[in-house]
């Protein structure tokens, strides 16, 4: 992974991985045209980001980089949150196809943050996701992918960086520890209570 150049202009950066031979390798001449590569735009600084200002930016950068943020459980939240935060998911992933609520219990994980899946049955969550998907009816996709971020901004840690970190040097904290980097500063946040 390359963080782009602050120097240099884009296509020069997307040809610096194929002129750098790697390490124990014999150099030889590498057609950059036959090189393969995934770009992933990300924003890095989440300074004055409203969700509903920038439909291009929510929907390019902003969505993209928040659900997993959600999906891997580091947002604090409510069951209600969730539940109306796996409706918006579910119109996401499915629009307005009623036909795949049987799906939802195979689906938790693209719906509900995966440390509080066992919180109730996946019989529960899919009843509580169905209405809150029903009380969301006549939304499309791209509205439900703002007012998930709509939702969501509020939260402290909204457009933080998140980094799993050991430690060892105080025994009241929990060994493992999340790292944020936000706009209002640096955190450590203890995974289990958050």
């Amino acid at each position: 992974m390359v963080s782009l150049d602050e120097d240099q202009y884009f296509f020069d950066n997307l040809r610096l991985p194929a002129d750098v031979p790697k390490k124990g390798k014999k150099v030889k001449e590498v057609n950059p045209s036959n090189v393969l590569f995934l770009v992933i735009f990300r924003r890095k600084l989440w300074f004055n980001v409203i969700p509903g200002k920038d439909l291009v930016a929510d929907l390019i950068f902003h969505f993209p980089q928040e659900v997993p943020r959600y999906l891997r459980g580091y947002h604090s939240c409510t069951k209600e949150d969730m539940f109306n935060l796996g409706g918006l998911l579910f119109r996401v992933a499915v629009d307005s196809d009623r036909s795949q609520f049987v799906m939802i219990p195979r689906m938790l994980n693209e719906l509900i943050p995966a440390d509080q899946i066992g919180l109730i049955s996946p019989e529960d969550w899919k009843k509580n996701i169905i209405s809150s998907y029903n009380r969301q009816s006549g939304i499309t996709v791209q509205e439900a992918k703002i007012a998930f971020l709509t939702e969501i901004s509020s939260w402290p840690t909204f457009g933080s960086s998140f980094f799993d970190v050991k430690q060892t040097c105080e025994p009241d904290y929990p060994a493992i520890l999340w790292f944020t980097i936000s706009k209002k500063g640096v955190s450590l946040i203890d995974p289990k209570s958050k």
